[in-house]
């Protein structure tokens, strides 16, 4: 067999993660008995087919992956977890090379404890912009708190204790900035989680935090004016979006908070805030306060044109960014600008999704501007394995047929996807109850407007009251029912 955890680690390269690994495995080729490279290319072949990779046997990967050599079952099995190994230690080598603050230490370390203390000072006062500059990088703080400690031992060594005291206490705030952050961020998750009905009984970080009175002591932090508590200060504010969503005081205070600093932050810091914020509004917009999607549509426009992009080549589906950026662009009706972040950013998807998610983002931009030929068009000839797509193609072909009037297409549809979902029994039932919902509701709306004898309004109406809870399409198919009475 393949060793999945080999595999998984193989799926998750990016281009830039490939390039570099490919270099790393072949450079320890040329140094060892054994070739890992053709192994690693080969597998590499199946990421975006797992399922036919589980259809190979391993003696087969092995023999394409080497020339048609044969190998025994043991070395086989050696062979993927000497790979493995590899893999991982390129990844460790690597996160050392990215943070430069822990090589910094490593080497503070070892000129203190080598106790040339004249070299270890010309070094750190070299580097204190570099520093300065991880006051701004929160995940970093563990390791600004052993840069200022390695400080105030070189003030213990030199026996200038009031110094190293100084120094001390000036870890303490970084110390302090490090916990606040981490318990609010904590914090936090565990308040989204309770959006989508996950909640812990007696929840430690959330009684400790209630029992606080934080918009007080936060009050105070802003006051000292350091800048070692503005990342705290934004995760607190956040955090208290989420808290009281209708206290409009927090996001205006944390979104003042940020932008006022942005341009300091790290990327990943950046994307995370971005994310937080951008879930509060849809938060909003999904009980129904659609005025949101402006704010949303201005942070998108906000996020792009710095190039904060990253998190596009790691979307899921169904959910994700890029298709927040299609759907709130089409809602607040710019057209020109979503018709250009399809172009521009769809590329940047991972591969396994691209196909996917690019039709159907073309397929909402045509239905927006009621193009629903070149929509029906894309989705007649777009083929997919996915599941979802399925269901979203299926739904889109459905509405298009009603918005044209073609009703006995739309029938025969119905029939087909009813048929599709009995005889299918690995559908999770998460995405048929929505689903099913929707073609419930879809289904007596046809009835409605085909059969000129069945004109029971009330019934319609009390229809879309009693499903009244998440399902595809709900906005549209309410607006389609209330027309019905004009």
């Amino acid at each position: 067999m393949i060793n999945i955890k080999l595999f998984n680690l193989i799926v998750t390269f990016s281009e830039n993660d490939r390039k570099n690994l490919n270099l790393f495995i072949k450079s320890q080729d040329n140094i060892a008995g054994r070739k890992y490279y053709p192994l690693f290319k080969e597998l590499e072949r199946y990421k975006m087919y797992p399922d036919k990779l589980k259809l190979i046997p391993a003696e087969k990967i092995f023999e394409n992956a080497y020339g048609g050599k044969k190998f025994s079952k043991q070395t086989i099995s050696n062979r993927q977890t000497e790979l493995l190994k590899l893999i991982l230690r390129y990844f460790e080598q690597t996160s050392n090379q990215n943070n430069q603050l822990a090589r910094l230490n490593s080497l503070y370390n070892e000129l203190l404890s080598r106790n040339l203390l004249s070299e270890f000072r010309k070094i750190y006062d070299k580097n204190l912009k570099i520093h300065n500059e991880y006051l701004f990088k929160e995940e970093s703080y563990k390791d600004l708190q052993e840069t200022v400690l390695n400080d105030a031992s070189y003030y213990q060594f030199k026996k200038m204790p009031e110094k190293a005291n100084e120094i001390y206490f000036s870890h303490s705030k970084i110390l302090m900035a490090d916990i606040l952050c981490k318990l609010y961020r904590t914090g936090l998750e565990f308040l989204v989680q309770k959006y989508y009905s996950i909640s812990h009984e007696q929840n430690p970080i959330l009684n400790l935090i209630e029992s606080v009175n934080g918009d007080e002591f936060f009050e105070s932090l802003a006051e000292t004016s350091e800048k070692i508590f503005i990342i705290p200060q934004i995760r607190y504010f956040l955090f208290k979006c989420f808290q009281f969503p209708g206290e409009k005081k927090y996001i205006r205070q944390a979104e003042k908070i940020y932008f006022e600093n942005e341009k300091y932050f790290y990327d990943d810091f950046k994307i995370d805030v971005y994310r937080m914020i951008m879930s509060y509004y849809i938060i909003k917009i999904n009980i129904g306060e659609t005025k949101y999607y402006e704010n949303l549509y201005r942070l998108y426009v906000r996020k792009l044109k710095q190039n904060l992009v990253s998190d596009i080549k790691y979307c899921n589906y169904p959910a994700n960014i890029f298709r927040e950026y299609v759907i709130t662009g089409i809602r607040v009706k710019k057209f020109k600008w979503v018709e250009k972040v399809i172009k521009k950013y769809s590329p940047l998807l991972p591969e396994n999704i691209r196909g996917d998610e690019y039709s159907l983002a073309m397929i909402r931009f045509h239905f927006a501007k009621n193009e629903f030929a070149q929509a029906l068009k894309i989705i007649v000839e777009h083929k997919s394995n996915n599941i979802m797509h399925y269901f979203d193609l299926s739904m889109y072909r459905l509405i298009i047929y009603y918005e044209m009037n073609r009703y006995e297409e739309a029938y025969y549809e119905i029939d087909r996807i009813k048929h599709f979902m009995k005889n299918r029994n690995d559908i999770p039932e998460v995405t048929l109850k929505p689903f099913r919902k929707f073609i419930n509701i879809f289904q007596k709306l046809l009835n409605f407007r085909s059969n000129p004898n069945d004109k029971k309004y009330d019934n319609l109406m009390f229809e879309l009251k009693r499903n009244n809870g998440a399902y595809v399409m709900k906005s549209w198919l309410a607006e389609k029912v209330i027309s019905l009475n004009r």
